[in-house]
């Protein structure tokens, strides 16, 4: 029964350390995904910042265009008036040109910007969720260090406890050896003042048994002037 209930204790205990090794593990995988996820935006961020450049640019060429195209519909008309009529058709010819260039950078325009957008908003979306695991990362190294900062004054207080428990005890025995001293010593006393109570009383008794000296003299004397 005992070895069965030392065998759960001891199964117990390797469950504890193997789950906290397990924890640990999980924070250092998690800390490398972190790690490889700002990575990877790092990354996403300079694509991003690629395209917007681009994105740019196709904006650029748009407006050029549509500058090149109100300028040669301008001069179309006025060549027009003025009776050239040859040249009012080159100008027109020349918008009907840009007009195609500009159907093809604008859907390279919308291209980009679509892109950008989508890049945006899945950055953004990336970020936040980094910086929600670094806020957890934080709150769960933050209870770690608190537990063990925990489990170290529970362990000095139970050392405390158990050092005033051997204290106490040594105190107690110490009283109680004083107390068993001062049982002795009054015993002794009180046998030594029986034995001076006797002797005293002896020496009471012998006095009154025996006649005092002078009275002895006293008989003697008057004995011998009897003879």
């Amino acid at each position: 029964m005992a070895l069965g209930r030392l065998f759960k204790i001891g199964l117990g205990l390797f469950n504890d350390k193997a789950e906290e090794i397990a924890d640990q593990n999980s924070i250092t995988e998690l800390r490398q995904q972190i790690r490889e996820a700002k990575s990877e935006l790092d990354k996403t961020d300079r694509e991003l910042t690629s395209i917007i450049a681009q994105r740019k640019l196709a904006d650029n060429d748009v407006a050029a265009i549509e500058s090149n195209i109100d300028k040669y519909e301008q001069q179309a008309i006025k060549q027009s008036e003025a009776g050239n009529k040859e040249l009012a058709l080159e100008c027109a010819q020349e918008v009907m040109n840009l007009r195609d260039q500009l159907e093809v950078e604008k859907t390279r325009q919308s291209t980009f910007l679509e892109a950008e957008t989508t890049m945006r908003s899945k950055v953004t979306e990336c970020k936040s969720r980094i910086k929600h695991l670094d806020q957890e990362l934080d709150l769960v190294k933050a209870t770690e260090s608190m537990q063990r900062a925990q489990k170290t004054t529970l362990s000095a207080v139970s050392g405390s406890n158990s050092k005033t428990k051997t204290a106490l005890d040594s105190l107690e025995r110490i009283k109680a050896n004083q107390k068993r001293k001062a049982a002795e010593l009054e015993a002794a006393a009180e046998l030594a003042q029986d034995q001076d109570s006797m002797s005293s009383l002896d020496a009471k008794l012998a006095a009154a048994n025996s006649p005092s000296s002078s009275e002895s003299e006293l008989e003697r004397i008057l004995n011998q002037s009897k003879r």
